[in-house]
């Protein structure tokens, strides 16, 4: 999986205005976008589930989470 971010950041234009982004930190827009949205899930969206299932704190299933 890693080496796909290098391959793809290698075929990209990775020059804005005057800044460079370097090739080898492509993986890291990978991990700054699924971060965030682990975060809102565990913080906001699981609270707000919990609530509304009226107390019923059970996990869901691989299905029902996709």
């Amino acid at each position: 999986m890693t080496s796909l971010f290098v391959e793809q950041g290698d075929a990209m234009k990775t020059t804005k205005v005057n800044f460079r982004i370097p090739v080898a930190s492509m993986s890291t827009f990978d991990i700054l976008s699924v971060a965030p949205a682990m975060f809102l899930k565990h913080g906001v969206l699981d609270p707000l589930r919990f609530k509304r299932s009226k107390g019923d704190h059970t996990e869901l299933t691989q299905l029902q989470r996709m």
